[in-house]
């Protein structure tokens, strides 16, 4: 993975829109919700403790996480029919 292709320059911003996204059910699967509020959250917390590169690791990955498709076929094994 390119981590320079996924990083965030205006932490505040970004995050403010994962909210949005996350919040506002811009996520179809409940599944996908939860583990992107959760991860959301995690990062969050680390904003204060964080080194640069650390914190820099852990926005690109969630910019990845909220910004790629779902592997929709890679769910339904696991949802009740």
């Amino acid at each position: 993975m390119n981590k320079d292709a996924w990083q965030v320059d205006a932490v505040d911003e970004f995050l403010a829109k994962v909210h949005d996204v996350v919040l506002a059910s811009g996520i179809r699967n409940p599944f996908s919700v939860a583990h992107s509020l959760k991860t959301t959250l995690w990062i969050e917390s680390e904003l204060n403790t964080a080194s640069h590169q650390t914190l820099a690791s852990l926005l690109a990955m969630l910019n990845r996480l909220v910004n790629s498709p779902i592997k929709q076929k890679n769910i339904r094994g696991v949802l009740p029919i």
